[in-house]
Parts: structure tokens; C-alpha cells; sequence
């Protein structure tokens, strides 16, 4: 006898109907039966009295069952429960973008211990296929995912916003294509079309990235051609920027780190926001750890 036998007795039982009980869990009635012939016969009892009409209602044993079934039920919950609580004061796996794992690893890991000194935070610096596969496998308790604007949430999932983000052009050293920014008189940001880097050299991360897929979104929106290079590392694309081989387009602000670098705004018709989201699956996120962990997020963001 099971656990579930157990619902689906106590269930025939308040429906005074195998049939209606059957719609109820849902299962067969030729399947709801034999679970009960199945615990009758461990028991060497009879549960129902059996009537015309396809009517049933409780012998004296089956009273003393119904008793003590909704007693096992409730001591089951409380031992669930239990477990739950044990998950989670142990390890919490986050997957997050290989990129954004060297920029906000040690504000997070301190932030999370301030918060949560019970829990050991792992970090999994992942691409962005590799991150939705470990929520669906369970290999991630949660995961940095980003989205891009117009793409739809995975059903499964559950989507908190930490920041919206533009994509940005970091120029290559060298290039005269800065000539034809245009700057924006009240804040003096620069904009710069696309169009006056046909040709031009680009270099993207890997297919399965974030970056890559908004690259190609972008470059495609341009309609204009470009050879694309290939580099995993962003200090390495960036490097190559530097030294003036290729362009690049980069989700983050420009900060101090990146000062000797010229980054541009895109204009309205090529630009791309990109929406990251802390995700799980859908039922986790009311968890405490992981209302903690957004608020840490939100904190570290602000300051990217």
C-alpha cells in the first residue's frame, strides 16, 4: 500500500463513487478498483459496501481506515515538509552567463553569505542553452537567464526582471566610422549607424551564446554584410577591439574597466534591449532564498 493508495481510498470515500472519485484524481475506474481490491486484500478487509447504482459507503473497517488515513496523509505532509526545509539549507546551484560570471562573482557570493550564511551558494558559469537545459534537469536551483525583448518566457519557468539592458557598439581602435555618430545635444551620448560598418569586421562569442544570438538579431535588422569572427572570450573580443581587428556588440554598460574603449548607442531601427531575469522553475519562486537572491542581484545591478 502507497501513499497514493491512500488519497485514492480516502477520495472514493468523500465521493461516495468510484466513477466520480475516478474523474477526481484523475485515473480509470477499472484502475481506481483494483487499487482498492489491492488494499483490501494486504488488509484481508472489506472497505466498501457495494450498492446497485454504482453507489458505495464504508464498512466499520473502512471508518477506522478513513480515520486513520487522514491521519497518515497529514503526517506525510509534515514529513515533506521536513525534506523541503532540509533543501533548503544545502547547497543552491545558480547558473549564469560565462561573462557575467567575472563581474559580479564576488559581490554576489559576499552579498548571499551576508544574507544567508546557512547556505552554500555554487556558481556555474554556463551558456545560455546549457543554462535552460540544467532548470529543466534540475542540475540548477536557478539560473541568470537573458531574454531578448520580444522573445516569450518558457512556459515552465518563472521570470523575475533584475535589468533591462541596450546593447551597445564598441568600435574598433582605428576606424573612422566614428566620424558619423551623431550626439544626442542633451546628454551627449553618441549614436551610430550601422550602415557605415558594411564590411567591416565583427567578432561575436559562440553559437548557444546570449551575445551571439542578439549579434546576429542586430547585424540582420542592419541589413548590411559583415564578416563575423568567432571568440568564447570576452576579454579576448575586447582585446581584439582594442587592437582595432574587428567591432563588437556588447551587452553592458560602458564602465571605468573599458575607458581606453569607444562605445556608441545604436540607432531606435537597430537597437535591441535585453531583459536579464533571474528564472526557475515555476513553484520555487516564492522560496525565501530566492526573494533573497534577487534583491542581491537588484543591488549589484545597479551598479553595472
Amino acid at each position: 500500500m502507497t501513499i497514493q493508495d491512500v488519497r485514492n481510498i480516502l477520495m472514493v470515500s468523500r465521493c461516495g463513487s468510484i466513477n466520480k472519485a475516478a474523474e477526481q484524481i484523475p485515473m480509470t475506474q477499472p484502475a481506481l478498483s483494483r487499487c482498492i481490491q489491492k488494499v483490501e486484500r494486504e488488509l484481508q478487509v472489506h472497505l466498501f459496501h457495494r450498492k446497485q447504482g454504482g453507489q458505495i459507503s464504508l464498512t466499520k473497517e473502512g471508518e477506522v481506515f478513513l480515520r486513520m488515513g487522514e491521519k497518515m496523509l497529514e503526517a506525510y505532509g509534515d514529513f515533506e515538509r521536513f525534506l523541503e526545509q532540509e533543501r533548503d539549507r544545502q547547497t543552491i546551484h545558480l547558473g549564469l552567463p560565462p561573462q557575467m560570471s567575472y563581474s559580479i562573482s564576488e559581490g554576489l557570493l559576499q552579498g548571499m553569505y551576508t544574507r544567508s550564511p546557512q547556505h552554500r551558494l555554487v556558481l556555474h558559469p554556463l551558456r545560455n542553452d546549457q543554462l535552460i537545459a540544467g532548470l529543466e534537469d534540475g542540475s540548477l536551483d536557478y539560473a541568470i537567464l537573458r531574454q531578448g525583448e520580444s522573445e516569450e518566457v518558457p512556459a515552465q519557468f518563472h521570470f523575475a526582471l533584475i535589468k533591462e539592458n541596450p546593447i551597445y557598439l564598441a568600435l574598433r581602435s582605428g576606424s573612422c566610422a566614428g566620424k558619423m555618430a551623431e550626439e544626442e545635444p542633451d546628454t551627449g551620448r553618441k549614436t551610430l549607424d550601422l550602415k557605415h560598418l558594411r564590411g567591416e569586421k565583427f567578432v561575436a562569442n559562440l553559437p548557444g551564446s546570449n551575445s551571439r544570438q542578439y549579434s546576429e538579431c542586430i547585424l540582420e535588422k542592419a541589413g548590411i554584410p559583415v564578416h563575423l569572427m568567432e571568440m568564447a572570450n570576452f576579454n579576448n573580443r575586447m582585446d581584439m577591439v582594442r587592437r582595432g581587428e574587428a567591432n563588437c556588440l556588447v551587452i553592458f554598460s560602458p564602465s571605468d574597466r573599458y575607458a581606453d574603449l569607444t562605445f556608441y548607442d545604436l540607432p531606435r531601427e537597430q537597437s535591441y534591449t535585453v531583459l536579464t531575469n533571474l528564472a526557475c522553475k515555476k513553484g520555487r519562486e516564492g522560496k525565501r532564498y530566492f526573494q533573497m537572491l534577487l534583491s542581491c542581484l537588484e543591488d549589484i545591478f545597479k551598479e553595472l
